[in-house]
């Protein structure tokens, strides 16, 4: 299939894709969707640490993150595309980045591949 999933390496290409979540998917429903990079070191709220788009070889060299991520919570060394929303108003809503643990199967994925 020669894909790969998404490494959102321009600030251009997230805030396209994160307009494109918000047509197609319902409000209120928290999805989150996989995205390419990954890190091994330590990372945290006030260290975001070293991430890197493998397919790319590159470093992550802007980040989208949501309020208080990346966390690190329980190992978390892989990045999700993740909405975010007012509980009282599910329709004031947003796609932002947030650490993730490499083994949860809850996110679907976003590929790409050249043309």
């Amino acid at each position: 299939h020669e894909a790969w999933v998404a490494e959102l390496d321009h600030p251009g290409i997230n805030y396209w894709l994160k307009s494109r979540l918000l047509d197609i998917t319902k409000p209120g429903v928290q999805e989150q969707f996989w995205l390419g990079a990954v890190t091994h070191g330590r990372h945290g709220d006030h260290n975001q640490g070293e991430w890197n788009w493998p397919h790319m070889n590159e470093t992550v060299s802007w980040f989208d993150w949501a309020n208080g991520q990346p966390d690190d919570y329980h190992d978390e060394d892989c990045l999700v595309l993740r909405e975010y929303h007012d509980p009282f108003f599910p329709n004031a809503r947003d796609y932002w980045w947030n650490d993730f643990s490499c083994d949860d199967a809850a996110a679907h994925y976003i590929c790409e591949k050249q043309c």
